[in-house]
């Protein structure tokens, strides 16, 4: 989940942030600048997807255009994959946006352009009826921070203020992690 409205009943954990970018096709005016903002795209029409992420990607827009007084996307949902709304912004049917994790690697018909505002990044959360004690779903937000490397020592996000969780991230066992240079031995 990215940014989004997190309901009483659930807890949320952040995971990470990514950048935000514009990404148009390498014949497109904005193709050869170094980075974009949203009022140099007031006129373009962006391509979103019906389903995930477009929906999001939409109310991302919507947030700055809310912020931006003379800012007139001109939204279209496409009935497509991620990868046929790239396809379509490769032909220049219009431009999209996207996070640095859905670059198509060695692409040569798209430019990602970053964004030069204060609003460039979304970030991507992990969200969980605070109710649900399944000790899959612990690991599985356990794990999630690490990756993250969110790890949280002490309490967790889904144990009450008087248990906690080792350095593990698992049961209560403390796990102790000699430094560098130092000995197990003493």
């Amino acid at each position: 989940m990215t940014d989004c409205e997190i309901p009483s009943n659930c807890d949320y954990a952040q995971l990470w942030q990514e950048e935000v970018f514009v990404v148009t096709s390498k014949t497109h005016a904005l193709s050869g600048v170094p980075a974009v903002s949203w009022s140099s795209m007031r006129h373009e029409r962006v391509l979103v997807t019906v389903a995930a992420p477009g929906p999001e990607v939409e109310a991302f827009i919507r947030g700055v255009l809310a912020a931006e007084d003379d800012c007139a996307f001109k939204v279209d949902r496409i009935d497509a994959t991620q990868e046929m709304l790239l396809d379509l912004v490769a032909l220049n049917q219009g431009i999209t946006l996207a996070v640095s994790s859905w670059q198509r690697p060695d692409d040569r018909e798209l430019s990602y352009l970053p964004v030069n505002e204060p609003k460039n990044s979304v970030a991507f959360n992990a969200i969980w009826n605070r109710a649900n004690g399944n000790p899959a779903l612990r690991r599985l937000i356990t794990a999630a921070h690490i990756c993250a490397g969110r790890h949280r020592r002490g309490t967790s996000d889904w144990l009450s203020a008087q248990h906690s969780i080792g350095q593990d991230g698992m049961s209560g066992q403390q796990v102790t992690i000699p430094s560098k240079g130092s000995s197990r031995d003493g």
